[in-house]
């Protein structure tokens, strides 16, 4: 059986996770001794860094180009020219990494895509409006013959929003075991919470701002918040920061590499995740998988995902914020838990757990 996956995401993303996801779900299919399917990526440019590192027959005819400023609008223009998809004689199922399938796509061939969340849909003001994203999604839906959603709240929310066929449906959890689980525990701790990512709209940094200046006015916890990644604080944050008197250098945000990262995990007292909304969540597992313990939302997917591995917080609460955050770091006992639990949970989401469904779920149409 014969897969193929469009080149589109690795032309859009130069690092990210939808081209993470099917990196490693194509290498962890061809790599399974126990099928005969094999996963190939359409020929063309790309600008990604994860194909670009593929040592095997799934990026053959794949040409890596170093990003440069209009990349995402040459390389398509580029790819038709140079790459036009003549024959489809050699494909099973063809799989779309982003939201759209060729014209001249024969009826005959199944047609799948993997929807990762409903942002889009449910958060429209967090994104310009010539983004495109939603109409996309939309008419992809239609014309595939088969979803997949990386978790059952995706599902659902599919189900609600597109009024879908439950069956047409499956669900695939995403895998983590690409990051390397620490094997010795970090027995000096800093005294800092951490926080990973975009802070924008829906990813409630704000209410974590709130939630720490509770931490440590009410209950006189001298602690810090580190944001990794994300840019520099805008305007609006520094107005927030000040405006809740957490001056004194007790917010900060840094940039780094993966290295600096991982040493930030293995060494912040909590890791919080305060998003209202997440189609998966990779970075509490991240956090798990480096011996942080992990205080999370339980909306959308979250309490999914993370179960009882996590304080779980009302994201819309202040006080069940600072409450959870707290509940960890004034018990060693109880941070301990967590992340003994944390460690087992990371072990559940393995890569080729989603081949295996993924692979079940193709063979269905052939």
């Amino acid at each position: 059986m014969n897969i193929f996956y469009d080149i589109d995401i690795f032309v859009i993303q130069k690092f990210g996770g939808i081209s993470r996801y099917f990196i490693e779900l194509a290498n962890s299919i061809n790599d399974s001794p126990s099928n005969n399917t094999k996963v190939k990526i359409f020929d063309g440019f790309h600008r990604n860094n994860y194909l670009s590192k593929v040592d095997n027959n799934l990026n053959k005819s794949c040409i890596y180009v170093p990003d440069f400023k209009g990349a995402g609008f040459v390389l398509p223009l580029l790819n038709k020219v140079f790459f036009p998809i003549r024959t489809f004689s050699e494909i099973d199922i063809y799989h779309a990494t982003y939201y759209s399938f060729p014209e001249n796509l024969p009826k005959n061939i199944p047609k799948f895509i993997t929807v990762y969340d409903m942002i889009h849909e449910l958060y429209p003001s967090n994104f310009l409006k010539r983004d495109k994203t939603a109409e996309l999604k939309a008419k992809a839906l239609k014309e595939a013959d088969h979803i997949l959603a990386i978790s059952n709240n995706t599902k659902n929310d599919l189900i609600e929003i597109y009024d879908l066929d439950p069956n047409k449906i499956t669900v695939t959890y995403l895998g983590a075991d690409h990051f390397k689980k620490i094997t010795n525990l970090k027995k000096d701790k800093g005294n800092f919470l951490l926080y990973v990512g975009p802070r924008n709209g829906y990813k409630n940094f704000c209410n974590l701002l709130k939630a720490f200046k509770v931490l440590r006015s009410d209950y006189l916890l001298d602690v810090e918040i580190i944001a990794f990644g994300g840019g520099p604080f805008s305007k609006e944050e520094k107005y927030l920061i000040s405006s809740l008197g957490l001056e004194n250098d007790c917010v900060k945000q840094v940039s780094g590499s993966d290295k600096m990262l991982k040493t930030l995990y293995s060494t912040a007292s909590v890791f919080v995740y305060p998003s209202l909304y997440e189609g998966f969540g990779i970075p509490p597992l991240e956090a798990m998988a480096n011996g942080c313990p992990v205080a999370a939302s339980k909306t959308s997917s979250l309490g999914e995902i993370l179960g009882d591995s996590a304080a779980l917080f009302n994201p819309s609460e202040i006080s069940d914020i600072a409450e959870k955050i707290k509940s960890i770091l004034v018990s060693d006992d109880i941070g301990n838990e967590y992340v003994k639990k944390g460690f087992n949970l990371f072990n559940e989401y393995q890569w080729q757990k989603c081949a295996n469904i993924t692979t079940k779920a193709y063979k269905k149409f052939i």
